[in-house]
């Protein structure tokens, strides 16, 4: 019996694997040589960012040599990894293309089948949906005026340490902080003052958004965490699950009360008990997908989905793009020299938060 289940199980994956090896044969990979069944898992250090200085070196490597791409084994899966700017333009600009990798499914216990997630048809009727809230002049100088608010409290904090001689900071903590801010204000409405807490780390969101990203990371690249049977019963999927509970209470609690404030609030001026008037609520992207929620285009969970969504990829992403653009501009002082120059060519004496779009 137990043979029986051995060889109708094993025998499909080793048809596949062999499918797969004569698919990609012509894929180059470099000094890594794969062990049948096994990949390149062995070459592979736990340590994230050890694992990620490999991938770095492979792609530089695969540079110079004008390869554009090179392959890695997890197992019996292939991964390939685009490393030129043509073969990555050939790739997204495919229309086709619009089912994600396997991998995408160890986003979806934080993110469900949101934007960043989903497949085919529920892509499609979700972004015709999404869409035209960035078509929305007012929603965007809304955004502008947030991100002109939060840039104004990193540059005075980039300015406070930077006096500090013969020290040097890294400026991830600084620069997640502030994108934190500006998407929680700018998607939810609500702001986490996540600049203002000199101690980061004490911030349960960005603690939990952290560990969640890192468990992502490592399941991706350890095939025995892939089954999701296995990996519920470990302590790694057991601390996913309590990271999950801290991270949707947050965008649950802020849907319900904007809610609240979209039910109660007229968009208009209204007149106090004094005759004055009442501030305008600043609309946000929330309000966007409620309004669609009140036409009965989109239910609570579906907000939620995409309100999550928005903030992984407003706030852990877009740190991570401008943190690695920070590096890069101080490594080439001639290129600093001109975004400088070119800043006070536009800018002149003013201050950022008179910066409109």
């Amino acid at each position: 019996m137990l043979r029986g289940t051995v060889i109708s199980c094993g025998v499909p994956i080793l048809l596949r694997h062999k499918r797969l090896q004569k698919d990609y044969k012509n894929i180059s990979l470099l000094p890594l040589s794969p062990i049948p069944l096994i990949g390149n898992i062995p070459q592979f250090d736990k340590q994230h960012h050890v694992f990620f200085q490999l991938l770095c070196r492979l792609a530089k490597q695969s540079q110079d040599e004008g390869k554009g791409l090179f392959c890695i084994w997890l197992g019996i899966t292939p991964r390939i990894f685009l490393c030129s700017g043509q073969g990555l333009e050939s790739f997204i600009n495919n229309s086709k293309q619009l089912v994600k990798s396997f991998h995408y499914t160890f986003l979806e216990p934080w993110l469900q089948t949101g934007l960043l997630t989903s497949n085919n048809d529920k892509w499609r009727s979700r972004r015709r949906l999404i869409t035209p809230s960035f078509h929305d002049t007012e929603l965007l100088h809304n955004f502008m005026s947030i991100f002109n608010e939060q840039a104004c409290i990193l540059v005075r904090r980039f300015d406070e340490y930077s006096k500090q001689e013969n020290k040097t900071h890294d400026l991830y903590p600084y620069i997640s902080a502030c994108t934190l801010d500006i998407i929680a204000e700018a998607a939810m409405g609500t702001n986490p003052n996540a600049q203002l807490n000199d101690d980061n780390n004490n911030n349960e969101f960005v603690e939990a958004t952290t560990g969640i990203t890192s468990i992502v990371a490592t399941r991706a690249r350890c095939p025995w965490l892939w089954p999701t049977w296995i990996f519920d019963r470990l302590p790694i999927g057991k601390k996913q699950k309590r990271l999950l509970e801290v991270l949707h209470g947050f965008s649950r609690k802020v849907i319900k009360e904007r809610l609240v404030t979209w039910n109660s609030d007229d968009d208009d001026d209204v007149a106090n008990k004094n005759g004055e008037k009442k501030q305008r609520r600043r609309l946000v992207f929330l309000d966007s997908l409620i309004s669609q929620m009140h036409h009965e285009q989109l239910s609570f969970n579906d907000i939620q989905e995409e309100v999550d969504t928005f903030m992984f990829e407003g706030h852990d992403t877009t740190a991570t793009a401008i943190n690695y653009c920070c590096y890069l501009v101080g490594c080439h002082q001639d290129v600093q020299e001109k975004i400088h120059a070119e800043i006070d060519t536009i800018f002149g004496g003013s201050y950022l938060y008179q910066v409109y779009f």
